[in-house]
């Protein structure tokens, strides 16, 4: 029985020396490699950290950077459209272009709005009628009256443009009809909206009775200043001078005579040496003077009676305002006196002269910018995208060959071994992977 245990023993220290040794050394070894495995792991990791924060801030510089050309690009592409377009409707030279280029790049640097819009301004006018060299002398008058006026570059650009054709300037009266605008929105209570459609409703009579610009602004402001604006006020003068012009012809109607009669007048009260109608401005002094002898009740029905219901809803507001002080007459010397001369230029430098007329200068000068920019690129990126054009218009034309459903066929092969090659890569990544995160042996 001890014999056997002796034995037994034996063998177990035998097999301890022998064996167990040689597995702790092994055991020893195998942590000693996966000790120097996560040594590289973590230093790999460290590099690749670093590489990752240094790689990261470059490619979103470079992502910025890209965004920022790309967007400036975009600007200068779209401002060459627009002038080109101006110069198709204008039937422009190649002088002229660049004229009228170099002015809209000059409007960008000095006014608040960009190169783009000044270039859709522009071509406005010329679809207006206008040349390029009558484009370039309107168009600054143009942006100083959006300006002063607080109003839209395109909608100014309409404005200016209407109000020149139904009152015969030419584009040379741009600036001065600028300014005479800006005087009538900035000194009475309407904006160029009350402005223009009052002007399109009472222009064509203005225009036939060789009203000029400056009484009929005066009218409007007066009215406007009584709360009486656009189309309203413009019809209400129209219909006031249409029934005027008629009493003070053989056409008058009797009620007409009679109610003339009641102010003591005439029709030939209205009519000048010349045979014309008087300025609107004195024959507004005399219907005044003249019912100012009357009492209510009868300025009311003499008025009835010579101006209609219609045209008199023009008269009585500007009796009324003349009553207080307000006259047309204050309004037409003031247009015409010397300091309306500049007065858009004026008004828009000081409406602008603050931080928020800063940033928008700021903007449009980005833009002036952006267009120069493109101007230098604009030749190699030509090139570069006719070259790429060319290079698919080849690949379509190989396509449609002969050869071309083998390629195809080349082309979806390829595709397949690169997709199977990124996954063996993967999984091999990824068995390498576990093996640099398994557990390590356990020590024994």
């Amino acid at each position: 029985m001890f014999g056997f245990s002796g034995v037994g023993i034996g063998m177990s220290v035998y097999l301890r020396d022998h064996f167990s040794q040689n597995a702790a050394r092994i055991n020893g070894q195998m942590l000693q490699m996966y000790g120097n495995a996560k040594n590289l792991q973590r230093g790999l990791q460290d590099n690749f950290e670093g590489l990752a924060l240094v790689g990261g801030a470059v490619f979103g510089a470079g992502v910025l950077a890209a965004k920022g050309i790309a967007s400036m690009v975009k600007t200068g592409m779209e401002f060459n459209k627009i002038m080109d377009a101006v110069g198709a409707v204008s039937e422009a030279n190649t002088k002229q272009m660049e004229a009228m280029r170099n002015q809209a790049l000059e409007l960008g640097k000095t006014t608040i709005f960009s190169v783009r819009e000044v270039g859709t301004a522009m071509e406005d006018l010329a679809k207006a009628g206008f040349n390029s060299d009558q484009i370039i002398g309107s168009i600054e008058g143009v942006t100083h009256l959006a300006s002063a006026a607080d109003f839209g570059l395109l909608q100014s650009a309409d404005i200016l443009n209407n109000v020149m054709q139904i009152f015969s300037k030419g584009p040379g009266d741009s600036e001065h009809v600028a300014d005479l605008l800006t005087y009538a929105v900035n000194k009475s209570n309407i904006n160029m909206d009350d402005m223009f459609e009052a002007l399109k409703y009472f222009g064509d009579v203005a225009t036939d009775l060789n009203i000029p610009l400056e009484d009929s602004l005066a009218l409007i402001m007066k009215l406007g200043n009584a709360g009486i604006k656009g189309s309203i006020a413009g019809t209400s003068l129209g219909n006031m001078m249409r029934y005027l012009t008629k009493a003070a012809t053989p056409f008058a109607t009797t009620r007409q005579k009679e109610g003339l009669a009641m102010l003591g007048l005439t029709g030939d009260s209205f009519v000048g040496a010349n045979g014309n109608l008087k300025a609107v401005t004195e024959m507004v002094d005399i219907l005044m003077a003249a019912s100012s002898k009357l009492n209510t009740i009868e300025k009311q029905a003499a008025f009835e009676a010579i101006f209609g219901v219609r045209g008199k809803r023009g008269v009585s507001p500007l009796m009324r305002m003349s009553e207080i002080g307000d006259s047309v007459q204050g309004y037409s010397d003031s247009l015409k006196s010397n300091d309306v001369f500049g007065m858009a230029e004026k008004v828009s430098g000081q409406k602008l002269d603050n931080l928020a007329g800063d940033l928008k200068k700021l903007s449009a000068a980005w833009e002036v910018l952006s267009v120069q920019f493109t101007t230098k690129l604009e030749p190699f990126l030509r090139g570069f995208t006719q070259g790429i054009t060319a290079i698919v218009n080849g690949i379509s034309w190989i396509i449609d060959s002969p050869i071309g459903g083998i390629l195809s066929a080349a082309a979806v092969a390829l595709t397949g071994w690169a997709l199977a090659w990124g996954g063996i890569r993967l999984v091999v990544g990824l068995f390498g992977n576990m093996f640099l995160t398994s557990t390590p042996p356990s020590r024994t």
